[in-house]
C-alpha cells in the first residue's frame, strides 16, 4: 500500500524493486501460477483509493525503468496513461462523507 497524505508535495511515483519482481517470480513459478503485482494507492487529497493489478511480466515491459526497479507515476497526468494500459486492472473507489 502506498499513502499519499493530506496536502502532500512528494512525487505521486511509486518503485517496484526488482529485487522484489524476481521474488515474486520465483514463488509463481514454484506452484506454476502467472506472477502478478498488486498495489493499492491512496490519494488522501481525492478520497479516492486505486487498486493497480498487472502481471509481472507486462510491468516489465512496459513501465519506465529507474535505477532499482520500475516507476508507477500516479500523478493526475500520468494516470490515465496508466490506465489507459490494456494489461492493468484498476478498481477506485471514493470514500462517502
Amino acid at each position: 500500500m502506498r499513502m499519499f497524505k493530506t496536502d502532500s508535495k512528494e512525487s505521486q511515483a511509486f518503485v517496484v524493486e526488482k529485487d522484489h519482481l524476481a521474488k515474486l517470480e520465483r514463488f509463481a513459478a514454484q506452484f506454476g501460477m502467472l506472477p502478478v503485482f498488486a498495489l493499492l494507492i491512496s490519494l488522501v487529497d481525492e478520497r479516492m483509493m486505486h487498486l493497480l493489478i498487472m502481471p509481472v511480466a507486462e510491468l516489465k515491459k512496459s513501465l519506465p525503468e529507474v535505477k532499482h526497479g520500475y516507476s508507477i507515476r500516479f500523478t493526475p497526468t500520468k494516470r490515465s496513461e496508466l490506465m489507459a494500459k490494456l494489461f492493468v486492472f484498476i478498481a477506485a473507489g471514493k470514500r462517502r462523507r
